[in-house]
């Protein structure tokens, strides 16, 4: 995801009736990634399809106008 973009989340506005009255942009946020086009919801990691699927976390941190990731290593 080192390269995904984030974009709002698009939701279909459902009536009463469950029918569609068409398409929106939320205040939501997803991340893409920019090779498979998977979409995750950017606060809780997971894929917006199948929320089996997860991003795995890392520790962010904004020190001095920077920011640092910290990534764990890899077994």
């Amino acid at each position: 995801m080192c390269q995904g973009k984030v974009i709002p989340r698009v939701e279909e506005e459902l009536g009463p009736d469950q029918t569609s009255r068409g398409l929106r942009f939320s205040d939501k946020r997803n991340i893409v990634c920019p090779w498979h086009g998977w979409e995750f919801d950017i606060e809780s990691g997971r894929h917006c399809g199948d929320p089996k699927y997860r991003l795995r976390p890392v520790d962010v941190r904004v020190r001095d106008n920077r920011v640092y990731v910290s990534v764990p290593a890899e077994n």
